[in-house]
């Protein structure tokens, strides 16, 4: 979390771009990946310039940094950009996994499994459309 929250050159500094662990109830995954469900593209970005590996998988199904991308821009505790996050990941060669984006949010009966080009643009705490 101390990447994400401000402290990236100290994390690329003592442990690298490539340092993995879990935060909150994630499965273990490389900083990329927590970076990319958030949608915090500079620190995607960042660690991408320094070296990080856009196809390294979290222990998880759909587990590639941008599979976890299209999963966490449907999750209402984030509101980051993920979109130029999945096309940071793409410039820097992650590949596209085969039913890691649209059939993994077509498969899901309820929200927040939603693409983030299907979501609202300004939803509201419930996850409401704002269209004030």
């Amino acid at each position: 979390m101390t990447a994400l929250e401000g402290h990236l050159d100290v994390v690329l500094e003592t442990v690298g771009p490539g340092v993995r662990g879990v935060v909150g109830g994630s499965p273990e995954g490389p900083l990329l990946g927590h970076a990319a469900w958030v949608g915090n593209a500079d620190v995607v970005r960042r660690l991408l310039e320094a070296g990080a590996d856009p196809n390294d998988h979290a222990q998880a199904e759909y587990a590639s940094p941008l599979a976890i991308a299209a999963h966490g821009s449907g999750y209402p505790g984030n509101r980051g950009d993920h979109v130029a996050v999945a096309e940071l990941l793409v410039a820097a060669g992650n590949t596209v996994e085969p039913g890691s984006s649209r059939s993994r949010a077509a498969s899901c009966t309820a929200p927040p499994c939603v693409l983030a080009s299907e979501r609202p643009s300004h939803p509201d705490e419930r996850g409401s459309a704002n269209r004030s």
